[in-house]
């Protein structure tokens, strides 16, 4: 399984982080924005019949992934759909570090082998303040869209304590947590990334995912805080959803493309 919006924003939380341990008076700034960040609200969802159990193709991925015009006004696109990842941040173990924390790191880092997608896509956007938003859509074969999301939650249930991480040659902590999100699709989880800064500053990114069918879609937001931003976290997570299920369900109609369709991404 690859959850590349993650990868990503591990990639900018590297970067938020050496910028403000080179900032002088940061940390107030950064801990009082950390503190309006709210977590989305669990609701409650009607049962649903199940999706089919035959994987997306390659061109209805690409079709239910959202575009910034499904974004509130102001957001822009920050780099097109990727079908072939991108290096995230550099994250690497310190000292110390137990085995299940060293796999909760892997995840973070993109490396989380043994649930390949069959076919993936992802994207990402800017807010008109500075966050940034991720977006991955990714279809496996039977069975394993289930399994990959049983092993991300027991990986992050298993490393329940901040540990060293050295971040782009800065040594800093990090810890995961749970996170409550609005219930989607088939199932859906969150956690938080959180980067435990020396001058104790801390900063978070959520990570919201579901499973619908055999497909899994991923949105990861990193920003201020700000309600105007965690409520677009949040509305472009269900619409993603959304998107996956009629996508899935045949809502959509997706014209198939054989050349693309029989290749592996």
């Amino acid at each position: 399984m690859r959850i590349r919006p993650l990868r990503f924003a591990a990639a900018g939380l590297a970067a938020s982080s050496l910028v403000l341990l080179t900032a002088c008076g940061g940390s107030a700034d950064a801990e009082s924005k950390a503190d309006a960040k709210k977590t989305p609200a669990p609701t409650s969802a009607a049962p649903t019949p199940a999706a089919s159990e035959a994987p997306l193709s390659k061109s209805q991925v690409k079709a239910a992934l959202l575009t910034v015009k499904d974004l509130p006004t102001g957001w822009s696109s920050a780099g097109k759909g990727s079908e072939e990842g991108e290096d995230g941040g550099d994250l690497k173990p310190g000292a110390k570090v137990s085995a299940a924390c060293k796999k909760a790191l892997d995840l973070m880092n993109g490396e989380f082998s043994g649930f390949e997608p069959k076919a993936a896509v992802d994207t990402e956007f800017q807010g008109p303040q500075g966050a940034t938003l991720n977006l991955t859509v990714e279809t496996h074969k039977a069975g394993e869209a289930q399994r990959a999301v049983k092993e991300v939650e027991t990986t992050v249930k298993g490393c329940d304590a901040a540990f060293p991480v050295v971040m782009e040659g800065t040594a800093v902590k990090v810890r995961l947590t749970e996170l409550s999100v609005p219930a989607q699709g088939d199932e859906s989880h969150g956690f938080r990334f959180t980067v435990l800064l020396p001058d104790e500053t801390q900063i978070d990114m959520d990570l919201a995912y579901a499973r619908y069918g055999q497909s899994i879609t991923a949105a990861a937001y990193l920003g201020s805080g700000e309600p105007a931003e965690v409520k677009a976290f949040e509305d472009v997570f269900k619409k993603s959803v959304t998107r996956l299920k009629d996508v899935t369900d045949g809502k959509i109609k997706v014209e198939a493309d054989p050349a693309a369709d029989g290749k592996k991404v």
